[in-house]
């Protein structure tokens, strides 16, 4: 009986350890995933952070060159007009109907390229939007896939 005792205590003794061991096992499981999904968010949210920032900058840039080109454009404009008054004063013949039209020509003409430039601005923009989108989504399944199944 006294064997019997010692055995049923020694396979208590079995159970209880191997219990306990499972058990700091899964606790050591849930907190690598824990980790595991922490880093992943902190690395998800720099790379959100990066393409905002590179988003920025592409923009600020995008401004800089339309400013650049509004510049060279008015230039390109006062230059035109004064060279019209030249030729105005040159042959004073041409009346202010054959002037108002040749104007409004030119009105049409940079009108019509200003929103050219604009739609493909758009375009480029919205381009971009859509791949900053894609990348996002991507990420987000890259996410929950990555964290499943390690328990």
């Amino acid at each position: 009986k006294a064997i019997a005792d010692a055995k049923a205590v020694a396979d208590a003794k079995a159970i209880a350890e191997a219990k306990a061991a499972a058990e700091a096992k899964a606790a050591a499981n849930a907190k690598a995933a824990e980790e595991a999904k922490a880093q992943a968010e902190a690395k998800a949210a720099e790379e959100a952070k990066a393409a905002d920032e590179a988003t920025a900058a592409e923009e600020a840039k995008a401004a800089e060159e339309v400013k650049a080109d509004d510049e060279a454009k008015a230039a390109d404009e006062a230059k035109t007009i004064e060279e019209a008054q030249a030729a105005e004063e040159a042959t004073p013949g041409e009346t202010t109907e054959q002037k108002s039209e040749a104007e409004a020509e030119a009105d049409d003409a940079k009108i019509a390229e200003e929103a050219k430039m604009a739609d493909e601005f758009g375009a480029a923009a919205d381009a971009k939007l859509a791949e900053l989108e894609r990348e996002l989504r991507a990420g987000d399944g890259a996410e929950a896939g990555g964290s499943e199944g390690v328990s």
